[in-house]
């Protein structure tokens, strides 16, 4: 491969040309926070653990206290500056970093769940944390933190020997690290932004699907109906995971992807999750417009979550396990509508 000028080729990938390939550990200090201990010897101290550590910021619920002594406060506590690192829990968490910015009112230390990184005199602790964030995203821990152990977890020996590029100027460190925390800024400004807006939304379908609010043109009483007068259950699949695949004759949603979607309307054929049309012969196939139900979840709040089919356009789709399908009266009810309809009952 041809490489652009002012770029050369490492061990970790094509980099320019003036940057270094180093260890973390020659970029700054790494230590393990200490052990959990229910007594001991010592007062009670605050300390973070990995419940605390999100992805680029330090939450401070459920802070837990344990006994150390003035010396071992004094190794772990924190600094401004330190970037904290999840040990371990699960691959997804492995490496889960953030920036300390003395977030808890007064002195705080670690526990041994989490890694402690404290940047080194002319390293960017802001360009540190960006870098630890993009390697977690990218799986770069994930992939050494099961090395030597089944069990993900990311150790302080292997994160200390990890192998990063790095730009050889503070300057330029800092330069990419405000560039990147202009654009988190502008990404949490959007999803408040968004947040807001889904508010309101809330609130305009609390009055528009209970008719306490009407639209322009629109007047005189609402007719009452029992459910089954307004819907005819159709009966659902009960086929496991182990029998779907991404290719086949039949779509297939499963309660899993009712509960993972993001809106009201789903069209089954986007999920590419299908089966075998022999292993459901007899099974009602969906049609534009019905609703699917999920009857069971981990979380009780998304019991009956709901979405109604679109898009079909002539493809075969049926419900499976943990779903209940329901069939409109179009003469009573309109398509694109019943989607809400769980929503206007919370």
């Amino acid at each position: 491969m041809e490489l652009k000028p002012g770029y050369k080729p490492t061990d970790v990938g094509v980099v320019p040309i003036d940057w270094e390939v180093r260890s973390v550990g020659a970029m700054g200090d790494v230590r393990s926070g200490k052990a959990l201990a229910a007594r001991g010897p010592g007062f009670q101290r605050p300390y973070l653990r990995t419940k605390n550590v999100f992805d680029g910021r330090i939450d401070l619920d459920d802070v837990l206290q344990m006994p150390m002594t003035d010396a071992d406060f004094s190794r772990y506590r924190l600094r401004y500056g330190d970037v904290l690192l999840n040990e371990g829990q699960s691959l997804e968490l492995v490496g889960r970093c953030a920036m300390y910015r003395d977030e808890y009112p007064g002195p705080c230390a670690i526990q041994n769940q989490l890694v402690r990184f404290r940047a080194r005199e002319g390293v960017s602790a802001d360009y540190c944390a960006h870098l630890f964030r993009h390697c977690q995203a990218n799986k770069v821990f994930a992939k050494i933190a099961m090395q030597t152990t089944s069990v993900a977890h990311l150790g302080v020996t292997r994160f200390h020997q990890l192998q990063l590029a790095w730009p050889r100027e503070s300057i330029e460190q800092e330069a990419i690290a405000q560039a990147l925390s202009d654009a988190d800024a502008l990404i949490e400004s959007l999803e408040q932004l968004i947040a807001k807006k889904r508010h309101l939304k809330q609130g305009a379908m609390q009055e528009l699907l209970t008719g306490k609010k009407r639209l322009p043109g629109f007047s005189g009483k609402w007719d009452i109906h029992q459910f089954n007068e307004l819907f005819t259950v159709l009966r659902n699949a009960s086929n496991s995971r182990s029998e779907l695949s991404k290719h086949g004759d039949v779509a297939y949603v499963h309660y899993g992807d009712i509960h993972t979607h993001p809106t009201a309307f789903l069209n089954p054929t986007t999920k590419q999750t299908y089966i075998s049309r022999s292993k459901v012969r007899t099974v009602p196939r969906l049609a534009d417009g019905d609703l699917l139900m999920v009857d069971a979840s981990e979380d009780t709040a998304a019991i009956g979550k709901a979405v109604e089919i679109v898009g079909l356009n002539g493809c075969e789709a049926i419900a499976g396990l943990h779903t209940m399908v329901f069939r409109g009266d179009k003469a009573k009810l309109a398509d694109g509508f019943k989607g809400y309809i769980r929503m206007a009952l919370t």
